[in-house]
C-alpha cells in the first residue's frame, strides 16, 4: 500500500491527555468530488475510499482510546458532525504498535465537505501515537 502524505489526517500523532483530541489534519473532501450528473459521487464508480486509523507506537499510561471518524460541515467541532465510523473504546492492552482502531468505507454520496477523526482517551497515557489515512484504492475489474 502507497500512502500519500496529502492523505494523512494523523502521522504519528501522539495522544496523551487530551479528551476530543482532532486529527493533525482535517481532509477538505471537495478537492476529491467528481462532478456526476447522476448522482454526484465522491469518485467514480470504479474506486473506493477508505479510512485506516492504526496504532503506530505502543499506547503505555492511561485506560483506553477511542477513535471515531466524523464528516461535518465545518473543521471544528467534529464531534458535532456526523460520526461515520468508531473503534469503541480499546483497553490499554490493545494498544499495540500496528493494531488498526478502525477501517471503514466511505459512504458514496452524503458526505459533509470535511473528514476527520476525533480521538478521546480515558486516564493520561505516558506514551502512544496514532495515524489515520485516506486510502483511494482502484479494484481490479478483471478478476
Amino acid at each position: 500500500m502507497i500512502i500519500e502524505a496529502m492523505h494523512e489526517m494523523s502521522d504519528a500523532q501522539e495522544i496523551t491527555s487530551a479528551t476530543n483530541t482532532h486529527s493533525t489534519n482535517i481532509m477538505d473532501l471537495q478537492g476529491l468530488r467528481v462532478v456526476d450528473s447522476s448522482n454526484n459521487s465522491l469518485l467514480p464508480a470504479h474506486q473506493v475510499v477508505e479510512v485506516e486509523v492504526s496504532v503506530g507506537t505502543t499506547f503505555a499510561g492511561g485506560t483506553s482510546l477511542t477513535a471515531s471518524v466524523y464528516t461535518h460541515s465545518a473543521t471544528t467541532s467534529m464531534q458535532s458532525g456526523t460520526r461515520l465510523a468508531t473503534s469503541g473504546a480499546v483497553a490499554l492492552a490493545s494498544l499495540l504498535k500496528g493494531k488498526i482502531l478502525v477501517r471503514c468505507f466511505l459512504p458514496r454520496t452524503g458526505l459533509a465537505r470535511y473528514l476527520g477523526i476525533v480521538y478521546d482517551t480515558v486516564g493520561t497515557h505516558t506514551a502512544g501515537a496514532v495515524s489515520a489515512n485516506l486510502l483511494v484504492c482502484t479494484p481490479d475489474i478483471n478478476n
